[in-house]
C-alpha cells in the first residue's frame, strides 16, 4: 500500500469519528503495546524505498511480521482484527509472489511505477493476481489492493471506535 492512500483513508476516518460525534482525546490517550514494532516496519520499508534497494525476498515478509506482532499484542482493539485479516491477504500475495506485490498498471494510466523491493509490474507468472495492488485511487494516481481495502475499513473501525461516537451508542446498548 502506498503512504498517499493510506493518509486519505485516515483522514476519513477522523471526518468520520467527529461527524458522529466522537471524541478524538480518547484516541490521543490510546496505549499502544508494542509500538515500536510499527516504527521498525515503517523504518524498513522507507528504507528500502528511499534506498531503491533490490527486490529481496526477506524484505516484506519482515516488514508484515513486525505488523503482525504488533496486531496481536492489540488484538482487544476493535479494528485490528480486520486489520490482521488485510495483512494476511496482502502477506498471501507477497509470499506467493517472490517477496514482491505485483501491481496492475492497466488499471489506471497515473498508476503506473517502476519496480520497487517491495513491488513490480504484474506479470503472467504473477500469482493470486486478483489479490495484487490493481484498485485504481484516482486523486493520487496509485493502486491499492484488496487486502489494503480491508487493513484502512479495520482502520477505521479502529479510529472510530476508539473516539466513542455519540451517536453510535444505540449500537453499544443493543
Amino acid at each position: 500500500m502506498t503512504f498517499g492512500i493510506m493518509s486519505w483513508s485516515l483522514v476519513a476516518a477522523v471526518v468520520l469519528a467527529v461527524a458522529l460525534g466522537g471524541d478524538l482525546r480518547r484516541f490521543f490517550s490510546l496505549r499502544i503495546h508494542a509500538w515500536w514494532l510499527l516504527v521498525l516496519a515503517l523504518v524498513v520499508k522507507v528504507a528500502l524505498l528511499l534506498l531503491h534497494a533490490p527486490v529481496e525476498f526477506w524484505a516484506q515478509p519482515l516488514i508484515f511480521g513486525l505488523v503482525a506482532a504488533a496486531a496481536v499484542a492489540n488484538w482487544r482493539l476493535s479494528g485490528i482484527p480486520a486489520i490482521a485479516l488485510g495483512l494476511s491477504l496482502n502477506a498471501a500475495v507477497v509470499l506467493a509472489n517472490g517477496g514482491v506485490m505485483p501491481f496492475e498498471v492497466s488499471q489506471h494510466p497515473a498508476a503506473q511505477r517502476a519496480a520497487t523491493a517491495v513491488s513490480e509490474a504484474e506479470n503472467s507468472h504473477s500469482r493470486l493476481a486478483w489479490l495484487d495492488d490493481r484498485i485504481p485511487f484516482a486523486p493520487t494516481g496509485q493502486v491499492f489492493s484488496l487486502g489494503d481495502l480491508v487493513i484502512m475499513l479495520g482502520g477505521a473501525w479502529l479510529i472510530v471506535g476508539l473516539t466513542e461516537p455519540r451517536r453510535l451508542h444505540f449500537l453499544q446498548q443493543a
